[in-house]
C-alpha cells in the first residue's frame, strides 16, 4: 500500500514538471530497493532522472534507541 502510494505521488510530480533531486524517507525497504533501482547512481535505465534518496533521522535514530535498550 505504501508502495503504490509512493509511485503515484511521484508520478504526478514528475508530471507538474518538478524538479526533484533528492527524497527522505523513512526505512521502507521497497520504496529503498525501487529507489535505488530506478533512479539510484547505478541505474540500469538511464530515462529516469538520478535522485538522492536519503533516511528520516528520526527513523534511524529510533532504531538506534531501541536496539541499545533492548
Amino acid at each position: 500500500m505504501e508502495m503504490e502510494g509512493f509511485k503515484k505521488c511521484l508520478e504526478k510530480v514528475f508530471q507538474w514538471k518538478l524538479p526533484v533531486s533528492a527524497f527522505v524517507s523513512d526505512r521502507h525497504i521497497q520504496i529503498r530497493a525501487y529507489m535505488r533501482d530506478s533512479y539510484g547512481q547505478k541505474r540500469k535505465d538511464n530515462s529516469n532522472p538520478q535522485i538522492d534518496h536519503y533516511l528520516d533521522i528520526w527513523h534511524v535514530a529510533k532504531s538506534k534507541i531501541l536496539f541499545t535498550f533492548n
